[in-house]
């Protein structure tokens, strides 16, 4: 399992893209509980916003 997750891509460009892809996602997800008035929707907009920042500002701490 080490091997598996030392062999996943980490370079800046494919950081960034996950952090922006989750984070946006999460976002997405995030709203659509606002819209149904869900009080879970602060969790998952906490998360997808610190994932769309790092992966906009500093990729590198998203690396596994």
């Amino acid at each position: 399992m080490f091997a598996e997750i030392k062999n996943i891509k980490s370079e800046k460009s494919d950081l960034r893209k996950f952090g922006i892809t989750i984070g946006v996602i999460l976002l997405v997800i995030a709203g659509f509980l606002f819209w149904k008035e869900k009080e879970s929707f602060q969790i998952i907009l906490a998360i997808g916003i610190t994932l769309f920042i790092a992966g906009i500002v500093k990729p590198n701490i998203l690396k596994p």
